[in-house]
C-alpha cells in the first residue's frame, strides 16, 4: 500500500513542460498551482507511509481506520490538486475546456440570488466522478491521450473502498467503525489502482510533451 517513488519523480518534471497548444497561457497562475500539487503531495506521501508503519508496528482497528483515512486524503487531495493546474494552465479563453468544465474543475456552479446578483456556490461532487473528470480533462493541458481502465475491477474495488471510506467517517452504529480484512483489501486494491492510474497519466503527458520539445 506503499505508494511508488516514481510518482513524485514524474511530478518534478512538471514546472519545465512545453506546452503544444500553440497559445500563451498564465505561467504565472499555473506555477502557484503546480508548487501546490507539489507539497500537497509530500504531505499527504508522509502521511500514507506513516500510517502504514503506524499500522505495521501494531494492527488494531484504530490503526486500521487512520490508514483508511489517510489514503484517501491522499487520493482526494491528488485528485483536487489535478483539477487545479488544470484549470489554472488552461482558461476558457485557450479552448482547451469550456466554460461549464473549467467551472466543474474548480467545483464551482453559479446561481441567482434574490436581488439578481450572481453567486458562486461549491457544488458537491462525488468523489469518483471528481476522479473521473481530473483523468478526463488533466491530460489535454499536455496534447495528451491516456484514459485509466475504468471497466475492471480495479475501479470497482476503488468505488468499494470509497463506501467503506464514507461508513467510517459518518458511522450510523459502533459497527460501521469496523475495517475488517476483506474491507483492507478493497482499500489495498484502490491504492494500487489509483498509482497505477496516476503514474500512466503522468507518463503520457511525459511522452506528449516529449514530442513536443
Amino acid at each position: 500500500m506503499v505508494f511508488a517513488l516514481a510518482v513524485l519523480s514524474l511530478l518534478l518534471f512538471f514546472d519545465s513542460h512545453h506546452y503544444p497548444i500553440g497559445t500563451r497561457l498564465p505561467m504565472t497562475r499555473r506555477s502557484v498551482a503546480v508548487n501546490e500539487l507539489k507539497s500537497t503531495y509530500t504531505t499527504l506521501k508522509e502521511d500514507v507511509d506513516a500510517a502504514v508503519a503506524f499500522r505495521k508496528a501494531k494492527d488494531t482497528q484504530f490503526a486500521r481506520r487512520t490508514l483508511v483515512r489517510t489514503l484517501f486524503a491522499f487520493i482526494e487531495g491528488l485528485t483536487n490538486q489535478l483539477s487545479s493546474v488544470a484549470a489554472a494552465s488552461a482558461p476558457t479563453e485557450t479552448g482547451i475546456f469550456t466554460f461549464e468544465e473549467i467551472a466543474a474543475l474548480r467545483e464551482q456552479s453559479y446561481d441567482v440570488n434574490e436581488q439578481g446578483e450572481v453567486e458562486t456556490r461549491a457544488p458537491r461532487i462525488a468523489l469518483k466522478r471528481r476522479i473521473r473528470l481530473a483523468f478526463r480533462c488533466y491530460p489535454r493541458i499536455h496534447g495528451a491521450s491516456f484514459s485509466p481502465d475504468f471497466g475492471g475491477q480495479g475501479w470497482s474495488r476503488l468505488q468499494e473502498a470509497i463506501r467503506i471510506r464514507d461508513r467510517l467517517t459518518h458511522p450510523k452504529r459502533d459497527a460501521d467503525l469496523s475495517v475488517s480484512d476483506s474491507d483492507l483489501g478493497s482499500v489495498d486494491a484502490a491504492s494500487v489502482w489509483y498509482q497505477d492510474a496516476i503514474v500512466g497519466l503522468l507518463k503520457a503527458c511525459q511522452e506528449a510533451d516529449a514530442s513536443f520539445s
